[in-house]
């Protein structure tokens, strides 16, 4: 029996001691200092995504604030052709296409620079969050004393307030903004809070965290068995488990000059997929009708643009001519009313047009209408509307010819005879009103017609391409179809 007894007291020594060495921590808790340092980094972080959808939201709508512009000014040509501002509209047209056909070819890279930015951001801060959560769940039940998350004083587990901070992701909608990182977190430098290393050892609590082994020996219940450097969190935190076990969060504030990270860098690549997005300067393309006109109507190549319009709506002109008008048409586009209105806004801002609505006779400010579906259904109005101005003045310029062939076909006789007043008859030097006639027409040839009339069989018809003139008093005329077809092309 007394055997027995000894033998269990033995075994329950030993139970004991296993007990008690499996569950005694002995590694240190990373500090208050240090854990909440990791969350300043998160802080910066979660404000990315958000960042991505306002800037790519802002370049997008950039663009289609040139194509609505580009619109309007076409609408302006279309409703009055003949206007001394035709050519300036069309110039500054041609400039809004560009620019809205440059940031289009843009988009792929502003897209790039978006995701990759969101997309490294967003894993850093879920790194961060799950191990901020991990190191806070870690402690036991109520009355242990091991932990791995040191409070201020490090004396018991903060994992109350690490829960609670914003390490832990509790909301992933991002309200969508443009307003660039705070140059107190980041500039071209680096993460501006991480001005100096960061000792995220406590020094107080160097037993409580089985996680991070004082001794290096490979005893069964420690994570790490080794003495060798450990980064987490990409380099955001270095740990070294050893008797003298080290816990540092590197300097990261000068790891760029001017936005560019040269070498293998802590966080480098993360930093620049920040600085590619936070140089997108929502300034630069916060955009209206307005502001666009005015900064065209100060574009260096406006000028050009402004000739380019000339040489095709007067190609009569010689080069010199042409540069001269443009110069001219390029000061006028510069000059700016009392209101501090450029000529071409002045114009443009309030006027009225037709065809956005179900009832196209409804009038509408152009400039109120940002909407390109609508802009083009304006655009399309006036558009036919001139059309068929056109055909009608065609038609017209048709009947002028076969009217005046007509009256070409005539001969003097005729032309006498059509007078049936005695009056407008006199007035022909080529007629005379005989009111003695009892029969046919009254008005006929005078001695001076007659000789006209004598003439006018001895020529020949002219060509269609060739000048025809008929000499017939009042009724004298010169036919040319040049001017006629030049009309036309007017019209067009």
């Amino acid at each position: 029996m007394t055997f027995r007894k000894t033998e269990a007291t033995s075994i329950a020594i030993i139970l004991f001691t296993a007990v008690f060495r499996t569950g005694t921590p002995s590694g240190f808790a990373i500090s208050n200092t240090g854990w909440k340092k990791l969350c300043e980094m998160s802080e910066t972080l979660v404000k990315l995504p958000g960042m991505a959808k306002g800037k790519l939201g802002l370049f997008t709508e950039a663009k289609k604030t040139y194509m609505e512009t580009a619109l309007m000014l076409q609408i302006a040509t279309n409703m009055n052709p003949v206007s001394n501002n035709t050519v300036l509209y069309d110039a500054l047209a041609t400039l809004a296409a560009q620019k809205a056909a440059t940031l289009a070819d843009q988009t792929v890279g502003v897209i790039n620079k978006a995701v990759q930015a969101a997309t490294l951001a967003t894993e850093q801060t879920g790194r961060i969050a799950e191990y901020i959560e991990m190191l806070a769940k870690a402690s036991g039940s109520t009355g242990s004393t091991g932990f791995c998350l040191a409070n201020s004083g490090g004396s018991s587990n903060d994992d109350t307030a690490a829960l609670a901070s914003k390490c832990i992701i509790k909301d992933r909608t991002y309200i969508a903004h443009t307003t660039d990182l705070d140059t107190s977190e980041f500039d071209g430098s680096g993460f501006k809070k991480f001005s100096t290393e960061t000792n995220a050892k406590d020094s107080t609590a160097t037993d409580k965290c089985v996680l991070y082994q004082n001794s290096g020996t490979q005893r069964a219940g420690m994570l790490y068995q080794h003495t060798t450097p450990v980064d987490h969190l990409q380099g955001l935190l270095k740990i070294t488990a050893s008797a003298g076990a080290t816990a540092a969060i590197p300097q990261l504030s000068n790891i760029a000059a001017n936005g560019v990270v040269t070498g293998s860098k802590t966080l480098g690549e993360l930093y620049t997929t920040i600085a590619s997005l936070n140089n997108i300067k929502a300034a630069a393309y916060t955009k209206t009708p307005s502001s666009i006109i005015n900064e065209l109507s100060a574009d260096a190549k406006a000028v050009q643009e402004i000739r380019n319009q000339l040489a095709l709506k007067t190609p009569e002109l010689e080069a010199s001519a042409l540069d001269k008008a443009a110069t001219e048409l390029k000061d006028k586009l510069g000059q700016k009313n009392d209101a501090g209105e450029t000529t071409v806004w002045a114009a443009l801002k309030d006027l009225q047009v037709k065809g956005s609505e179900e009832n196209s006779a409804t009038d509408t400010k152009l400039v109120n209408l940002r909407d390109l579906g609508k802009l083009t259904k304006v655009l399309t109005y006036y558009y036919t509307q001139r059309r068929s101005e056109l055909e009608k003045a065609k038609e017209a310029l048709k009947q002028k010819e076969a009217q005046i062939n007509t009256e070409k076909s005539k001969t003097a006789t005729q032309i006498c005879n059509e007078k049936t007043d005695a009056d407008t008859c006199r007035k022909d030097k080529n007629c005379k009103y005989d009111d003695k006639k009892k029969e046919g027409p009254k008005c006929v040839l005078s001695e001076e017609g007659e000789k006209a009339a004598a003439k006018e069989a001895a020529n020949q018809e002219g060509k269609d391409d060739k000048t025809n003139t008929s000499t017939t008093g009042s009724n004298s005329f010169v036919i040319k179809k040049t001017p006629l077809l030049l009309a036309v092309l007017f019209l067009a």
